[in-house]
């Protein structure tokens, strides 16, 4: 195939050569499909012997010098499959494929009980979202911290793409991969649907996307849904087909094979194997005709939709002659089989070559195991007689929830940094995630709020009154919690921060009772306090446990962090409460101004006297009798003056500006402690991604 035959000439290939059909031949291919070759075939072998070298550091194996499962003769996997990958993404785009492959190695000769803590501890460590691990080990977060350098690079390059791919990686892959065995098929279809999706074959199109620079939207990755499964369908038989000679010798309840799918309804080995080849033919036909009438159905894609579709079949072609002649299908044995080369536990907890083995942090532990052992129920109010299930209902509810768990993900990592154990730390996830919590049910209640991420609010279906007993028995929760630790420096912190919280939560809530619009410092004052509270209450609570072990000397070196943290997340929070479109699925449309709240966008509208008159002026109206909720022409209004004032402008830039500055301190910081924290930048560049300004109708 040459550029002339591809469905949209105006889009040709510029980033990989034709593979000859001579040495098709020669490898024994039978594909209808040329494959290409892209010209960055070294850098993506260097991507591939990085991601090796990376796993078996993450998985703590002791040899280091496997053979990439992604490299052969005829070029690397990632060349020949992603033939416009562009040269900056080559390495970047082949190290996340190899990752995939050595994972399945690794994987491949254990029981399903066995690879499922492996499979989740990947996913721990790719997820940018993720909080907790099953075993909670130092070594989970020395693995992430792994990936996290690589997600970094990823999202350095093209933030909303990389992230794209990674979420593909865990949603598509980790969390479906080894769901069970093979189960019983009727028909070829149903078996390739069920392999569509516990492979993660999708996964590879969000990897051709962020290669090529293509940015697919919802919208466009489901108009192309069915045109990526029918490429996937040949692909994933001609895997099965030059794979069974490594499959065939496993334990049948390990091996998902359309070999052994024919066999199982009687046919012998070698005639399954016939088979097989006529039928990655006709499915190559079938994708063929797909093409052809998508393309009729959309002769006007855009350039990089066009691009997606040109690159489909010599990905078919590609990874055909990549199979033949690659050593994982053609030798006899597999070289990567990490799991039993090396006899390597895939189970295990808080493993001893990452326990911390400092005095103090040990004693921390000791202390947490007496308490949990001693107490019984921290808060010491249960009784025999009466259940809680009436105290617990609405804290299980406001837990039961959608979270993002910002504040979990940072405690993990801080603790790149502090290095706490898992029983310290978990006990302070604990603390934070309580006190978080119970403020959300009070703050709905002082706001009359609605909605709580997307669900009912606490208060609308517990009542007012059993929300508050409950969110307030969490604080009494917290207190015991701290108090279990037997560090009198620990309930310090938590009474100084909780009084800050409460101070910048007095003004605001004053604010909004007299109508009264603060000035931009009187509101960032607050914000120090109402949000950055929590910052520096998680932050304050691991440097002290942190500085009981002598690992830093001075509990000011995060300060400022804490103080930019708060304002920049507060600011940001506000911003997309009046522009982003999932946050009012979520908290209702414009909920701020429901509330009456001053928040930032109104506080640099309100400086302007003419325009602060209106804006209160319509304010005052809600909480009425008559006017309950603001009406939508009133927010209409406002948000207009709001646009008109640019105080949206101005608040999407200082969401940058602050954004830089946390970058800043995060680079400070990392130069003081002597060691990178990709995992905290990564949690910054995901949270970042925000939408640019635009006027609500």
């Amino acid at each position: 195939m040459d550029d002339q035959a591809i469905p949209f000439p105006d889009v040709p290939f510029t980033s990989s050569l034709p593979v000859s059909q001579n040495a098709m031949r020669e490898a024994g291919c039978f594909t209808a499909f040329q494959a290409r070759l892209n010209i960055g075939d070294e850098l993506a072998n260097t991507g591939s012997k990085r991601a090796v070298n990376d796993y078996a550091r993450a998985f703590d194996l002791q040899r280091h010098n496997y053979a990439p499962c992604l490299v052969s003769p005829g070029g690397n996997m990632t060349s020949l499959a992603y033939p416009e990958v562009l040269p900056e993404r080559m390495e970047l785009t082949a190290y996340t494929t190899e990752l995939g492959f050595v994972h399945d190695d690794y994987t491949e000769l254990e029981d399903i009980a066995s690879s499922a803590p492996v499979h989740e501890r990947l996913d721990y460590a790719v997820d940018p979202t993720r909080t907790e691990t099953r075993d909670g080990s130092r070594k989970s977060l020395v693995m992430k911290k792994i990936y996290s350098a690589v997600i970094l690079e990823c999202l350095d390059i093209d933030l909303q793409s990389g992230l794209d791919m990674m979420k593909s990686y865990s949603d598509q892959w980790l969390k479906v991969v080894d769901a069970h065995p093979m189960p019983q098929f009727t028909t070829l279809d149903e078996y390739l649907e069920h392999r569509i999706k516990d492979s993660g074959t999708l996964v590879a199109f969000w990897q051709v996307a962020f290669g090529a620079g293509i940015r697919l939207s919802e919208g466009d990755y489901n108009m192309m849904e069915p045109l990526f499964k029918a490429t996937a369908r040949p692909t994933l038989l001609t895997n099965d087909f030059y794979s069974w000679r490594k499959e065939s010798s496993q334990p049948r309840v390990r091996v998902t094979n359309a070999v052994l799918f024919y066999m199982k309804s009687g046919i012998a080995e070698h005639d399954a194997v016939v088979q097989l080849k006529q039928d990655i033919l006709k499915k190559e036909s079938d994708f063929l005709k797909m093409r052809d009438s998508f393309c009729r159905a959309h002769p006007n894609l855009p350039s990089h939709l066009k691009l997606m579709v040109n690159i489909l079949a010599p990905l078919i072609g590609g990874y055909h002659y990549w199979c033949c002649l690659c050593p994982r299908y053609n030798c006899l044995q597999n070289p990567s089989a990490y799991a039993k080369a090396n006899n390597t536990s895939l189970n295990g907890g808080c493993d001893n070559s990452y326990t911390l083995t400092h005095s103090s942090t040990l004693h921390i532990a000791e202390r947490l195991r007496s308490s949990k052992t001693n107490s019984g129920n921290l808060s010491g109010f249960a009784t025999s007689k009466l259940g809680q299930t009436a105290l617990e209902g609405p804290i299980r509810y406001i837990q039961s929830l959608d979270s993002k768990n910002v504040r979990l993900q940072l405690i993990d990592a801080f603790n790149l940094w502090l290095g706490l154990p898992c029983l310290a730390l978990n006990t302070i996830k604990e603390i934070v995630n309580d006190l978080h919590n119970s403020s959300l049910i009070l703050d709905d209640i002082q706001d009359g709020s609605l909605l709580r991420r997307g669900s009912t609010a606490t208060h609308i279906i517990f009542g007012n009154a059993q929300s508050i007993n409950s969110a307030t028995y969490m604080f009494v929760r917290v207190a015991g919690q701290v108090h279990a630790l037997s560090n009198p420096a620990l309930m310090t912190v938590l009474l100084e921060e909780l009084e800050r919280l409460f101070l910048g939560q007095s003004w605001e809530l004053k604010w909004r009772s007299t109508m009264q619009c603060p000035t931009e410092e009187e509101y960032l004052a607050m914000v120090d306090h109402k949000t950055g509270a929590m910052f520096h209450m998680l932050l304050r609570l691991m440097l002290t446990l942190a500085q009981d072990d002598g690992c830093l000397s001075q509990s000011t070196e995060f300060t400022v962090l804490a103080q930019l943290l708060g304002r920049w997340y507060q600011v940001r929070d506000d911003y997309l409460n009046l522009q982003e479109a999932g946050y009012a699925k979520k908290k209702g449309f414009c909920e701020d101004l429901d509330e009456g709240k001053f928040s930032y966008p109104i506080v640099r509208c309100c400086a302007d006297p003419v325009r602060k008159d209106i804006v209160i002026g319509l304010l005052d109206r809600r909480d009425t009798p008559e006017v309950p909720n603001l009406p939508l022409e009133n927010k209409l209004q406002i948000l207009d003056l709001i646009e008109k004032a640019g105080a949206i402008h101005e608040t999407w830039r200082l969401i940058y500006q602050l954004q830089d500055k946390v970058q800043e301190e995060i680079g400070r910081l990392e130069a003081v402690l002597g060691e990178a924290n990709p995992i905290l930048r990564v949690l910054i560049k995901v949270l970042g991604n925000i939408p640019n300004p635009c006027k609500q109708l």
